[in-house]
């Protein structure tokens, strides 16, 4: 059984620098974050997994604004990952979009992904990092079977803390 784990993340575990995601969140519902900077021949590589470009258009088709977080100078690419977990990027969500909105958005692309038969083995990750009212970044995390993650995605609970007693709490800073 999946459950949400709610924590704060540190910089550290961030793949781009904080003014990268502050530029990117200026103009922007929702910025997706790139796995992890590369060099490749002297090039600053920035990649993103190939279901980012169907998730962008997902989100902007349901009226939201979307942006990639790559730092000045570095370049895109894309790549297909062959492991038996599906790991979504981490999004960052800006504190005008509720929690619950975000989840339930994921949820649902998801869902139009793997469902309404998903394979019984097929297990995903989602990372969602919501904006807080006083600037910090809080880390949402769910991993497990596909209809798991995407039943925790939904609970009306998100919103108002009622899933509390399975989330542990780590702050990442003040953001913008």
């Amino acid at each position: 059984m999946a459950g949400l784990e709610r924590r704060f993340l540190p910089n550290a575990d961030l793949s781009v620098d904080r003014h990268v995601l502050e530029q990117a969140a200026a103009t922007a519902d929702f910025v997706v974050l790139p796995e992890r900077m590369r060099e490749v021949r002297g090039n600053r590589i920035a990649p993103f997994r190939r279901e980012v470009q169907q998730l962008r258009g997902y989100i902007r088709e349901r009226g939201h604004t979307v942006a990639l977080a790559v730092p000045e100078g570095a370049e895109t690419a894309a790549y297909q990952e062959h492991a038996a977990d599906w790991v979504l990027p981490i999004v960052l969500f800006t504190v005008g979009i509720p929690v619950s909105v975000a989840c339930n958005l994921f949820a649902n692309w998801i869902w139009s992904r793997v469902g309404p038969e998903p394979d019984s083995d097929a297990t995903v990750h989602v990372r969602l990092a919501p904006e807080l009212s006083d600037g910090t970044l809080e880390m949402l995390e769910a991993r497990g079977k596909v209809e798991d993650v995407v039943r925790v995605l939904r609970e009306p609970q998100l919103e108002s803390g009622g899933l509390t007693s399975i989330f542990e709490s780590k702050h990442f800073g003040p953001f913008g």
